[in-house]
């Protein structure tokens, strides 16, 4: 396992208000959906809690907290 994989796993949840929350569609190949769910499956994750690890990790949420 990973270092980042590691950071996936014991993220916790940052999710303000269910208002706060917006829905996105993702066209990708299917060999990615596969990945992406085996990587998912691996660490006891379903894709989308997999997808908001990732992104927990690029965007930081301080920037958008004072919004």
């Amino acid at each position: 396992m990973s270092a980042s994989s590691a950071t996936l796993e014991a993220a916790p949840p940052r999710c303000g208000p269910a208002s706060d929350i917006s829905e996105i569609s993702l066209l990708l190949p299917t060999w990615q959906i596969e990945c992406l769910s085996e990587l998912a499956q691996e660490r006891g994750m379903n894709v989308a809690q997999l997808l908001r690890g990732m992104i927990r990790e690029i965007v930081p949420q301080d920037e958008f907290s004072a919004n």
